[in-house]
């Protein structure tokens, strides 16, 4: 399939006419957005360079394309052989499904570690795998009956879908049913594809509660980067969180090797330097990033790639609002400093809004804070300035100073003097 050189959008009409009946006045981000969707159709049918090189992998494993995985302990019995010879990674996120979650796989390959996670998430849970090869859709499709019989449930709680993990909106397979081996004439056209498409999205917003990829992230074009992590955010719940395993640089890439296409397939070219790599996660709206683990994979023309595997959560987004409560950091550092700007000096109750105080009060932070309870209702929507200085500033009023001072700042579990409490 040729995807057709569509005529420039029409222009905006002069405003002291009407538009012409049946006029379809775009605007330039929605030609460019459309434009985009002209470029995928005319891919629906043309392997690019990771299908070339990934669809040949599925039909014949390729030793070291990945780094090796350590799965010592993990029971992988019902998962067919032909799925295990073909895993290509540098992590194991998997570990950290849990019981009854959502689970969203990026770039899911032959749909081993989908089937890992689905006897981890139970009868109860469900996994999603989402990739773009369809010889490794294929073969991760046809395991599906055979794992569901092993793990004795009654239902399928895996299912895998086509779909670029950059763009988690358009479903490739219902697209193509939808262009049905042409390509549109117009933006009208295009722009009615879209709304189809967008009725039922690949992956609803705020549907998953685990997002996790291995060794994919790196494979996406430089250009559509910040997307994928924006696309990670959009589709996790509030509280959701991504543990994804990839490959990071010592160093920027130049591009010289972004441009080989061995290098590029094989998950190094298209790596991002590492401090790059934990920011896009900030800048994408997530908190509480960290490196689970991290080991040298190796050397290549100067630049050092290691293979690591990092959590980040979903749910700092949103308003702030004043219950008058205070976050203590225990230690062991002098300080610390939260991704926005937020300075917590050891041993000092530091004023913190209700949504930092739940923030503080989970996982990653919990164990390192001491929230006081809450003082007021939010429901009362009195604003804070979460800004250092406002927040230094803020007073709390006479009628909760009693109830404040007689906490002493913090919780009364925790500001007890004794583990059984009482007085000292």
């Amino acid at each position: 399939m040729v995807p057709a050189k569509l005529p420039p959008a029409p222009p905006a009409p002069a405003s002291t006419q009407a538009p012409a009946r049946g006029f379809l006045q775009l605007e330039p981000a929605r030609v460019a957005h459309l434009n985009r969707l002209l470029a995928v159709i005319g891919e629906l049918e043309r392997e690019d360079r990771e299908q070339r090189r990934y669809g040949a992998a599925a039909r014949s494993p390729e030793a070291c394309l990945c780094t090796p995985v350590d799965y010592a302990g993990v029971d992988l019995s019902h998962v067919p052989q032909r799925i295990l010879d073909v895993d290509y990674g540098c992590g194991d996120p998997t570990r950290y499904a849990r019981e009854g979650e959502t689970v969203l796989d990026l770039g899911s390959g032959s749909g081993k570690h989908c089937f890992m996670i689905a006897r981890k998430v139970g009868a109860d849970g469900s996994v999603v795998g989402v990739d773009k090869t369809p010889q490794m859709l294929a073969l991760a499709r046809g395991a599906v009956g055979e794992v569901t019989s092993a793990l004795g449930y009654r239902q399928p709680n895996v299912e895998f879908r086509r779909g670029h993990i950059e763009n988690l909106r358009w479903d490739l397979d219902r697209l193509a049913e939808l262009v049905r081996g042409r390509s549109p004439a117009s933006y009208q056209e295009l722009d009615e594809i879209e709304s189809e498409l967008a009725k039922q999205p690949l992956v609803a917003s705020n549907s998953i509660d685990l997002v996790v990829s291995n060794c994919v992230l790196n494979l996406v074009d430089d250009s559509s980067k910040a997307q994928l992590f924006q696309e990670l955010h959009r589709v996790l719940k509030r509280g959701g969180r991504a543990v994804i395993s990839d490959i990071v640089a010592s160093e920027d890439v130049p591009t010289e090797m972004k441009h080989d296409e061995f290098l590029w397939t094989g998950c190094m070219a298209g790596a991002l330097r590492r401090d790059r790599f934990l920011d896009a996660f900030v800048a994408a709206g997530f908190y509480g990033i960290e490196e689970l683990s991290s080991y040298l994979w190796r050397h290549e023309q100067g630049i050092i790639f290691n293979s690591v595997t990092v959590a980040a959560y979903k749910g700092k987004e949103g308003p702030c609002w004043e219950t008058y409560r205070s976050a203590l950091y225990r230690g062991p550092f002098a300080s610390v400093h939260d991704d926005d700007g937020h300075e917590y000096p050891r041993g000092t109750a530091v004023p913190v809004c209700e949504k930092t105080a739940r923030l503080l009060s989970t996982p990653p932070y919990a164990g390192h804070f001491v929230v006081s309870e809450a003082l007021a209702s939010e429901e009362e929507r009195i604003a804070f300035d979460c800004n250092p200085a406002g927040a230094s500033a803020r007073r709390i009023p006479d009628a909760l100073r009693k109830q404040w001072e007689r906490s002493g700042g913090l919780n009364s579990a925790s500001s007890s003097c004794t583990p059984g409490g009482g007085c000292c």
